[in-house]
């Protein structure tokens, strides 16, 4: 995620910019169980406790910020791979203004595409004093699709597609969490 304040130069608007970024910048966190845990498992097997639950190293320690105020946002922009140089050259903010961009990598595993055009990725980012921002980013481009796209490669959220989704709203503090949800569309018969 990068955002872009107002008062503060873009760092790049190389078309690649952000996959550099996060390469960099994200935490690599590997998980792994010790092997007390693996044999008081073998132990316990025909005993499950929630007490194991609680011991176990995968848990999050630091305690969940739960959004308290609502802030306005305008509505979202999706674009394949990156975010067009143009975008980020037009960009004007004011002093309390942040512009907010997010990559999501859909995973390449069977079934994973986002293929119901009535439903959307939520995404809730909240910051240390509970001030949050939600949007709600359908699964169909508002947009037409770019030149030289055929609608089949303009889908967003498709199995090992990079989706960049930006926003414009007010500058958060420190964010502590991000939520990310589906809301699953509507069946039809």
């Amino acid at each position: 995620m990068v955002i872009l304040c107002a008062g503060q130069p873009a760092p790049s608007v190389h078309s690649e910019f952000l996959s550099r970024w996060l390469s960099l910048n994200s935490p690599k966190m590997p998980y792994a169980l010790n092997s007390t845990a693996r044999k008081i498992r073998k132990q316990n097997r025909h005993r499950r406790m929630i007490t194991f639950a609680k011991s176990s190293s995968l848990q999050d320690s630091v305690a969940s910020v739960k959004p308290s105020r609502l802030l306005p946002t305008v509505e979202p922009k999706t674009f394949p791979n990156s975010v067009p140089d143009e975008i980020l050259s037009k960009l004007r903010l004011e002093e309390s203004d942040a512009f907010y961009i997010l990559e999501l990598c859909t995973s390449r595993e069977l079934s994973s595409s986002l293929l119901d055009k009535n439903s959307a990725i939520l995404i809730c980012l909240i910051d240390v004093d509970g001030a949050s921002l939600l949007k709600r980013v359908p699964a169909i481009y508002g947009d037409q699709p770019a030149h030289g796209t055929t609608p089949l490669q303009f889908l967003p959220f498709q199995s090992g597609s990079v989706d960049i989704i930006t926003f414009k709203g007010p500058k958060l503090q420190t964010i502590k969490e991000i939520w990310i949800g589906l809301e699953p569309g509507t069946l039809s018969t």
